[in-house]
């Protein structure tokens, strides 16, 4: 997820910066929150944070509503509940993470954020 949005907004993050968020996918191995929807908060914060989040207007409140989105938009926030549901043998967590692509894109397209490529 965080490397779709590298990606899409051009955020020109290098290799070893997205392999820090390699530690979430799979709800952080215990299947707690879900990996796409973690990476999604780790782009936001590298497309809206200069120094500190405390230090952010308004990106607390920003993440949590990004967090009710994907848990409407995808029925649950939890790895857990989301695995059986989603997770197939052969692409593996790859239609959760096209739908939090798509729940993402509008979510930042409503509060005038879209991608600065489509």
């Amino acid at each position: 997820m965080l490397r779709a949005i590298n990606m899409a907004w051009g955020l020109r993050l290098s290799d070893e910066s997205l392999r820090l968020a390699a530690g979430f996918g799979g709800g952080m191995g215990c299947e707690d929150a879900c990996g796409a929807m973690t990476g999604a908060v780790a782009g936001l914060s590298a497309l809206l944070v200069k120094d500190k989040a405390h230090a952010t207007p308004g990106f607390g409140a920003l993440c949590a509503q990004w967090v009710e989105t994907f848990t409407r938009d995808l029925g649950s926030s939890r790895c857990a509940d989301l695995k059986p549901i989603m997770k197939t043998q052969e692409a593996g967590c790859l239609e959760t993470v096209i739908r939090a692509a798509d729940s993402f894109g509008t979510f930042m397209q409503a509060r005038d954020m879209g991608p600065v490529s489509q």
